[in-house]
């Protein structure tokens, strides 16, 4: 339950905080392939971040996984294949994946289980950069 106790009132690292369904989690198999790729991000605004966060849509802002990005890469050709694949539509706009780990114990301590500020999790794109402070 959100409470003023478990909302995350600072940022240690450059942060990539991206909303996930449930349902998208539920057709990957796992958190990270469903936080890991897709993105119509820029790939070097994203190689600037240190820990992606991924928050779960519809759960007012928790964070339910902390990944360490390794490699961030073009993926436009895959995702084509993969909308094709599921019979939905898409955009011509460049797509971006990482490739990565979870985060070490310490960060997944800070953000893991944690809630979102209003101000960030009410934004309606389904990423945000938040860089530390």
């Amino acid at each position: 339950m959100k409470g003023k106790d478990n909302v995350i009132s600072q940022f240690n690292e450059n942060c990539l905080l991206i909303k996930i369904r449930q349902k998208t989690i539920d057709e990957r198999g796992s958190t990270y392939e469903a936080v890991r790729q897709y993105w119509a991000a820029d790939q070097k605004r994203a190689e600037y971040t240190d820990l992606v966060l991924a928050v779960l849509a519809g759960s007012g802002g928790k964070v339910i996984g902390v990944y360490k990005p390794l490699e961030w890469h073009n993926v436009t050709a895959e995702y084509v294949k993969y909308q094709e694949k599921h019979n939905r539509p898409f955009s011509s706009r460049e797509r971006i994946a990482f490739t990565g780990c979870e985060a070490d114990d310490a960060a997944k301590k800070r953000y893991l289980d944690k809630y979102l500020p209003d101000e960030l999790w009410k934004a309606q794109a389904p990423f945000r950069y938040r860089y530390k402070q």
